[in-house]
């Protein structure tokens, strides 16, 4: 069970991306992203070297689906959850 997100919805948003269906994989993204965004607000803060803290914004859209579907059709996809979200961040900011 993941610490955030209840085990049951865990499994029902991965089910959404797993159907390739853009408008439910957009939708399951965006109700994701717009819950985390609710908690940690959406501008990230970065710790300097010198121990100051700079805000940052995060960039960079996919600019049509088959970029998307390839990403989703690496193998880094099925393996890595920090590759998972980055796709799932940059298709939420994607206007396609």
């Amino acid at each position: 069970m993941n610490d955030n997100v209840p085990e049951g919805e865990l499994e029902a948003f991965n089910g959404q991306l797993a159907t390739q269906d853009l408008t439910k994989v957009k939708l399951a993204v965006e109700g994701m992203s717009a819950r985390f965004k609710a908690v940690v607000g959406d501008n990230p803060s970065l710790i300097r070297p010198d121990g100051g803290v700079d805000q940052i914004t995060v960039s960079g859209a996919y600019s049509s689906k088959a970029e998307w579907m390839q990403d989703m059709a690496t193998p880094e996809y099925k393996t890595n959850p920090a590759f998972r979200d980055k796709i799932m961040q940059k298709l939420s900011r994607s206007k396609f």
